[in-house]
């Protein structure tokens, strides 16, 4: 049961993480939508939807770190399952 919740917390923290780190580009083309199609969703000058895309700045580190974390977390979930195999 411990290992059906385990893998369970890691994919949802897969899935979030995908969610975040395309949220930035999601946000620009939302906001551009949503004021008619005026000007580039890339854009910063004029409408200024672009603007979203400077939260990359602290979506990637975030990612990465996130990325990290979980292959932290899967590694020691073998170690530990190969360990309790072998006793």
């Amino acid at each position: 049961m411990p290992n059906l919740i385990f893998k369970r917390i890691v994919i949802a923290s897969i899935i979030l993480n995908i969610v975040v780190f395309f949220s930035p580009p999601l946000l620009a083309v939302g906001s551009w939508v949503f004021s008619g199609f005026d000007g580039s969703p890339f854009s910063e000058g004029g409408p200024g939807h672009g603007v979203y895309i400077w939260l990359y700045f602290y979506v990637l580190p975030l990612s990465f770190l996130w990325v990290l974390l979980n292959i932290i977390l899967i590694v020691s979930f073998f170690i530990r399952n190969n360990k309790s195999k072998k006793v």
